[in-house]
């Protein structure tokens, strides 16, 4: 292709003749590379592309004419099928900056340090340097002395949490982890419903000693042990500080049954008959009685016997083990007098519910004898 080469030149209000060496400095659009490669120009012609495969693909730029052998790379350098050999369209580079170079860019700073402003810096390895461990060992205050946003995976205080925000968020805090698990760290942990997770169930399935190796408090509804309790010799188990009683089936717990004077047990002369009697709960119980024998006008009394006993209306045999009592007195005893004898104690212990009784038996004669009393038990444990 042959023509005058491009000259500068200014037209004013349609005086004087525009050359085709004028024409040809003009900058003329060219849509695709495609259409680049049917254009043969002249030396310093200029083209502006629209787009390398279409218009705004993001590879246009502005492309100048140079004679010489070039190879078609399809981006920077555009050669025409009529025209290999002979000259070429070549991309013009301003300062370095290309479409190449924008869609692929090279690291920021290269292997040497550089100075960047970013409005969003984030790293996938570790972010070291001078720079940061200056920074980092002595960061500046947040904010400096007016508030500011910031995002923390950790925040902690030595002093006072202030502000508008701190006092609404605190008043009306979300959920914790909201529809999400999150991690947390508690002083104290309360919740109103279900706790659920696999994180409490493992937990509670294998639940570490309490207190470790050292001894530490804890408040409990129910406390079990699988091996010995030891108090201390000096500071055991606080007992009670009123006039209360212990709960049924706790240590201590007391039952009781008492007969008054107005519905007194009347006796045959060398029968054993029943005072009174207690229902016991499976344990070890300490068992006492007393029984008053009232004797009727000129009544003789020459035996009185109390005992305590699992079965009724016998007197028991110390001879044949623990869980019973036998007390006589046998004496020529004041006519119409009151007596009034101690059964003892008896330790009952038992797998069941079992009635223990309170038994009396006297030996007497020319009027009546009745008896009166009282059976107690408490749980020794």
């Amino acid at each position: 292709m042959s023509g005058s080469l491009p000259t500068n030149y200014v037209s004013a209000n349609g005086v004087a003749v525009i050359l085709d060496s004028n024409l040809n400095a003009a900058v003329q659009l060219v849509p695709t590379a495609a259409a680049a490669r049917g254009f043969i120009a002249i030396s310093s012609m200029t083209i502006v592309l629209q787009g390398v495969s279409a218009p705004n693909d993001g590879q246009g730029g502005v492309f100048y004419w140079v004679v010489g052998n070039y190879t078609d790379d399809g981006v920077n350098t555009l050669v025409p099928s009529g025209a290999i050999g002979q000259g070429a369209w070549l991309r013009l580079t301003i300062s370095g900056v290309s479409a190449s170079s924008l869609a692929s860019p090279p690291p920021i700073g290269s292997v040497t340090p550089n100075t960047g402003a970013f409005t969003t810096l984030s790293a996938n390895g570790t972010v070291s340097g001078a720079g940061f461990s200056s920074y980092l060992s002595q960061p500046p205050i947040i904010g400096g002395g007016t508030p500011n946003s910031g995002f923390f995976t950790t925040l902690a205080v030595n002093s006072t949490v202030s502000g508008a925000g701190f006092t609404t968020y605190l008043a009306s805090p979300p959920a914790i982890g909201g529809s999400a698990a999150a991690a947390g760290s508690f002083t104290t942990l309360s919740a109103s419903s279900t706790v659920s997770g696999t994180g409490f169930s493992t937990y509670l399935a294998s639940p570490p000693a309490i207190g470790g190796t050292a001894p530490a408090a804890g408040s409990f509804t129910t406390l079990s042990a699988t091996g010995n309790f030891t108090p201390s010799q000096t500071n055991g188990i606080v007992g009670t500080t009123t006039n209360n009683n212990a709960n049924a089936g706790s240590v201590g717990e007391v039952i009781s049954s008492i007969v008054l004077v107005g519905s007194a047990v009347s006796l045959s002369t060398g029968m054993p008959a029943n005072v009174t009697s207690i229902s016991l709960t499976a344990g070890d119980w300490d068992v006492y009685g007393n029984v008053v024998f009232n004797a009727g006008s000129g009544t003789t009394v020459t035996a009185v016997v109390v005992s305590i006993n699992r079965t009724t209306a016998a007197l028991g045999d110390p001879s044949l083990g623990l869980g019973q009592t036998l007390i006589e007195l046998q004496a020529t005893m004041t006519t119409s007098d009151q007596q009034a004898v101690n059964a003892g104690s008896a330790r009952v212990s038992i797998a069941s519910t079992t009635t223990v009784y309170l038994v009396a038996q006297a030996s007497f004669g020319v009027s009546t004898m009745v008896v009166y009393g009282n059976i107690w038990a408490r749980r020794a444990r």
